[in-house]
Parts: C-alpha cells; sequence; structure tokens
C-alpha cells in the first residue's frame, strides 16, 4: 500500500492522467512543498507546463475554516477575511497577516523567483499534492485557484482519508487518487517509505532549470 517515494506516487499518477498529454489546455500545479515531486513527474510524462501553488494560513476565522493567503501561478490571492483585515484599522492581526504576506512573497521569490505569472482562465489545471488527511490546505488551494476561472480542476492525489473523500469530490470535477486506505489514515508521510519533502531552495532549482529547458 505505500509508494516508495513521492515520485513514485507522481509516475503512477501520470498513468492514470494520460488522457490528458500535451494538451496545450492544461496546466500542472503543484502544493509546495510535498506536491513538487509528484507534479513534477506528471508534467513530464505527460509533456505538460508545470507551476507551483503556494499557501500561508493567515486569519483564524473559526473551527470550521481558516482563511489564508494563496499563490497561484505568481497570482496571489486572498480569502475575504484576510483581504478585510487588511482593510481594517492597524490592529495586531493586521501587522501579523502583512507579516505573513511577506513571508509568503518571500517563499514565492524562493520557489518561482522572477518568473511572471501565469494566466490559467479557461485551462483546466491539475491540481498535485502527496496526500489529504483533513483538506483544509487543498481546499484553501482550490478556493482560490477558482477565482482565477479555471475550465476544470482535477485533483490528483498520491492518498487520502475517507474522511476527506466526499468533500475531495464536492470542491473539484474531478479526482484521481492512488490510494484511499481505510481505517485510520494517520499522517500523510506514513504512506511512503521514504518521504523526501524538498526544500524551498530545491524547488527553486528545479524550477528554475524547467524553464530554462523550456525557452
Amino acid at each position: 500500500m505505500r509508494f516508495s517515494d513521492l515520485a513514485a506516487a507522481g509516475r503512477g499518477l501520470a498513468e492514470e492522467l494520460r488522457p490528458f498529454r500535451g494538451r496545450e489546455d492544461v496546466i500542472v500545479l503543484a502544493l509546495v512543498r510535498g506536491g513538487v515531486p509528484a507534479a513534477n513527474e506528471i508534467a513530464r510524462e505527460l509533456d505538460l507546463s508545470l507551476d507551483l501553488v503556494l499557501r500561508r494560513t493567515a486569519v483564524h476565522v473559526g473551527p470550521m475554516h481558516i482563511a489564508a493567503a494563496v499563490n497561484v501561478a505568481g497570482t496571489l490571492v486572498l480569502d475575504e477575511e484576510v483581504q478585510a483585515v487588511l482593510d481594517g484599522p492597524e490592529t495586531p492581526n493586521r501587522l501579523n497577516v502583512i507579516d505573513l504576506l511577506a513571508s509568503l512573497e518571500a517563499r514565492v521569490q524562493t520557489c518561482r523567483g522572477d518568473r511572471a505569472p501565469v494566466s490559467i482562465a479557461g485551462k483546466t489545471v491539475i491540481l498535485v499534492d502527496n496526500g489529504v488527511r483533513t483538506g483544509d490546505t487543498i481546499q484553501s488551494a482550490v478556493r482560490a485557484i477558482r477565482t482565477l476561472s479555471p475550465a476544470r480542476i482535477v485533483l490528483a492525489l498520491g492518498a487520502a482519508s475517507q474522511e476527506s473523500r466526499e468533500m475531495l469530490h464536492t470542491i473539484a470535477d474531478e479526482v484521481v487518487c492512488l490510494r484511499w486506505p481505510e481505517g485510520v489514515f494517520g499522517n500523510v508521510a506514513l504512506w511512503y517509505q521514504r518521504f523526501d519533502v524538498p526544500t524551498e531552495e530545491t524547488i527553486g532549482a528545479l524550477f528554475e532549470e524547467i524553464q530554462r529547458v523550456a525557452v
């Protein structure tokens, strides 16, 4: 049931996603950091463009919703609650959000460099992550992507909990998941023999090389 590593999950997902091969209206988006190895394999195997999604939790709205700031392929998207804090009075919470946004921008620079934002309007987006336990991260990523008017969102996951299954099918147009383990899911890392998540510096070097080869 366990994958040998993150890239192996990507190769398995590429097989399932083969109908998308070579399509110019499809883009692979990797959730940084854990989704990058699998997404890179998918993009390479299927001859698709690759970009990144980076997220920072910005405002704790309540037990059922955490508002986030998300950078989707170079475009910053703020949940309404985050924007409301920024537009509000000078409070400790507002200063905290400003600091988090600066941190997110620094991460984007490390991972994407100065590459211009990539439009996803009208495209099919394959959003890749190593796995989903509760789904908070992927929900905020999908919310952000939806604001940019994609044609469809396809989730590509190595493993996901049974508890998240209904939610994932609700937020996406299609879900491709290689493992739906029964029983206690635990940490996503348990479903990989080696769980070597790349550093942001490694992602930046990989992304720079991908862009150099594409030119």
